[in-house]
């Protein structure tokens, strides 16, 4: 369902045409170039939607990079700024369920010792006031499925504000204040301590003939692409690939991988080439099957700056292989590991889709470049949605 006073304001004030604008979005204008998007608490992960069920980054009310970078494309004169409801609350009442009866008290100073455990067991915990060691408390006390949510949600709007954030003068996208406090906070986690990737621990799932997949199922269709893609029986977008993987593990994990470290909720990308022909260039694929949705900007988005992360900025340490390499895991880590000098290792992102066509959002013309205006100097770029003719065996570009 749409909300109709969002897409009232999108029309009238704006000019930008949205009939689908979820209605869990709301959206607020101040008659100038200033545009505020404001989220649901449950569209972070931290806690449950109403169904009972964490909500997934590409979901309608989740997928908040899709509708800005949309928003944006249609108009570029807009500065908009990201909130999300009741976010100190739910904070702060973390903060009075958090165990007093550990070593918090051994990790800060005397001062900030008193300070802290007054505002925890009173609930009064101020964003402005977030240390450290309090943010990595409160961030481990969250259930653990949504805490992995929450962690995917986090690092998705610190990259976005990184890349397309104000800054002296440039940039058009923002944080409100609680949400900046954030993720400056998550930022030093990341940088401060030591992450892992999960490596594949089986190959994927095998379809043997078109006709085991049912017609009406995306999934089981994207799968039947993926694999045909993976065996070179279905034409590539990159010709030259020295090799083709599927099903990316792209969960994250703090000091070791097992269940009780995970930060990043368990996920795939669906597809990669690896090219060193004309440098060394990963590229990551989201495809799409029958399945017309905005959120497939914010997977894309998600799964290329994992990977730039993992293989060229090295900010995650990569998982050593194992002697099984699954799903052509070597090809990865010999790509993170490789240090290049004569040439600059990217990873480039790609939406396929098939012939019920993209989402006319994603279709834009401007919308890959206002993304490829990222700050990375081209290491982390985009190129434009291409479709795929499952019957002719091809990409049609």
């Amino acid at each position: 369902m749409a909300n109709q006073d969002a897409v009232k304001i999108l029309k009238e004030e704006l000019d930008v045409v949205m009939k689908d604008f979820p209605k869990e979005i709301s959206i607020d204008f101040d008659g100038k170039n200033n545009l505020t998007m404001t989220l649901l608490l449950e569209a972070t992960g931290i806690i449950n939607n109403q169904s009972g069920q964490v909500t997934n980054m590409q979901d309608n009310n989740a997928c908040f990079e899709g509708w800005v970078l949309a928003i944006r494309a249609a108009n570029e004169n807009l500065n908009i700024k990201l909130c999300v409801s009741g976010l100190d609350e739910e904070l702060r009442s973390l903060s009075k369920s958090m165990d007093q009866d550990d070593d918090f008290a051994e990790k800060t100073t005397i001062v900030e010792n008193e300070k802290w455990i007054d505002k925890l067991v009173l609930g009064k915990l101020s964003m402005n006031e977030l240390t450290d060691c309090l943010f990595h408390k409160l961030f481990w006390n969250i259930s653990d499925k949504n805490r992995c949510h929450f962690g995917r949600f986090l690092y998705r709007v610190l990259r976005f504000s990184e890349q397309y954030g104000k800054v002296k003068g440039s940039g058009w996208f923002e944080l409100d204040a609680d949400l900046e406090c954030l993720c400056k906070c998550f930022d030093r986690y990341l940088k401060n301590n030591l992450f892992l990737n999960n490596i594949p621990r089986c190959e994927p799932k095998r379809i043997s003939s078109i006709a085991e997949y049912d017609d009406k199922s995306k999934i089981s269709k994207e799968y039947f692409v993926e694999q045909q893609m993976s065996d070179g029986k279905l034409k590539l977008y990159v010709n030259d690939a020295e090799c083709i993987g599927r099903q990316f593990p792209v969960s994250l994990f703090e000091g070791f991988v097992s269940k009780g470290t995970r930060i990043f909720s368990g996920g795939f990308l669906d597809l990669w080439s690896l090219n060193s022909v004309d440098g060394d260039e990963l590229t990551i694929y989201e495809l799409k099957t029958k399945n017309q949705m905005v959120g497939a900007l914010t997977e894309i988005f998600f799964y290329a700056n994992f990977m730039y992360d993992l293989c060229v900025k090295k900010i995650f340490d990569i998982s050593s292989p194992t002697d099984k390499n699954y799903r052509n895991y070597d090809y990865i880590y010999l790509f993170a590991k490789r240090n290049v000098t004569k040439v600059t290792k990217k990873v480039k992102g790609i939406i396929l889709f098939d012939d019920t066509n993209i989402h006319p959002l994603l279709a834009m013309s401007n919308i890959i470049e206002i993304m490829n205006k990222n700050r990375t100097k081209s290491k982390l770029y985009y190129v434009k949605p291409v479709k795929y003719n499952l019957s002719a065996g091809c990409i049609v570009k």
